[in-house]
């Protein structure tokens, strides 16, 4: 996978990890970021996955370090970050890009489902921002980047687990841009819209992409690529007085 940016670098010395990196919109911050001057730290639950991410970023992947992690396991993420932070000589950033969905009416959700979706998206979310603020400590300062939803303002039908974690994100950037910012920690989060990733695959029908795409100002759905370049922003010192922020990356559809 290659980045659409062009020869920027704004990233360059930049220590990043990044987590549900082998995913769509994580895989493609990566190779954007690298592509802008970073070292990355991969993270994902899938060793395959990670291998075949690591394989398609070709000759940049020299400064590419994996870890498989589960983000639901405090003592793993706490381990794996710690490691990725010494292969990489510190840590300037984080982006938790890990996340899940299920789809079921409300009254049929099952308790399961929720605890998962929840679990992952947003517990997740906080254990690895947690073991990266650490790290970042002992480098002055640093970024996180969380990434919430368009849906979180707007809602979806049989997605209540999914809403109610991605507005939690919400709560939580702000919560750490308050607490953090004395320390030069900065915390600030992505809300695409919909973006077409195998993740959305089952959870929003064609029906629905299609008539998304027709009322968005811009005519189209989103892609990863039109996402990691505002990650790769808030990473980046020409974001250094913005923080506590939601960045709605939509196409103008403005989720009401």
């Amino acid at each position: 996978m290659t980045s659409t940016v062009a020869n920027s670098t704004r990233l360059d010395g930049k220590r990043i990890i990044i987590t549900g990196g082998a995913g769509g919109i994580g895989r493609m911050i990566a190779a954007t970021a690298l592509a802008e001057g970073a070292s990355i730290g991969l993270m994902d639950r899938d060793q395959s996955s990670l291998e075949a991410a690591v394989k398609e970023l070709g000759a940049l992947a020299s400064k590419v370090f994996t870890a498989t992690v589960d983000v639901l396991d405090p003592d793993n993420v706490q381990a794996s970050t710690s490691e990725l932070v010494g292969k990489l000589g510190g840590l300037d950033g984080i982006v938790c890009a890990a996340g899940v969905v299920r789809n079921a009416p409300f009254t049929e959700y099952p308790l399961e489902a929720w605890n998962m979706v929840i679990g992952i998206n947003l517990t997740g979310s906080f254990l690895c921002a947690q073991a990266a603020v650490r790290a970042m400590r002992q480098s002055g300062g640093g970024s996180i980047v969380l990434i919430s939803s368009g849906l979180a303002i707007s809602g979806q039908p049989g997605g209540v687990a999914y809403v109610a974690s991605k507005a939690g994100i919400q709560g939580l950037t702000r919560t750490l841009a308050l607490e953090l910012g004395p320390e030069g920690i900065r915390c600030n989060n992505l809300a695409p819209g919909v973006v077409e990733t195998p993740m959305i695959e089952g959870f929003l029908p064609d029906s629905f992409k299609e008539q998304w795409a027709k009322r968005n100002p811009l005519g189209r759905i989103g892609r990863p690529d039109d996402i990691a370049p505002a990650a790769c922003f808030f990473l980046s010192e020409e974001s250094k007085w913005i923080t506590g922020q939601t960045m709605h990356i939509s196409g103008g559809n403005l989720f009401t």
